[in-house]
């Protein structure tokens, strides 16, 4: 991303203010998307944490804990 915007102003000291410019746009529309992918990454671990702190068994991928036993319902057939 920053590769892009020293082009970009080494293109505008040229004289090619066109290039420059459109150099410095897309630099700042990938870093925008780019801070945006890590938001939604840092919200989707904090969903699964949120998630795996209510299971009842413990961690999923936990091969040690043991399973907490669950009832089965009244109208369960057996």
């Amino acid at each position: 991303m920053v590769g892009l915007y020293v082009a970009g102003l080494i293109a505008m000291l040229m004289g090619q203010l066109q290039a420059g410019l459109i150099l410095w746009t897309v630099s700042t529309l990938g870093g925008i998307a780019l801070l945006y992918w890590i938001h939604e990454m840092k919200k989707r671990a904090e969903d699964a944490e949120k998630i795996a702190r209510r299971m009842p068994y413990g961690e999923p991928d936990d091969p040690t804990a043991e399973p907490v036993p669950v009832a089965p319902a009244e109208d369960d057939a057996p």
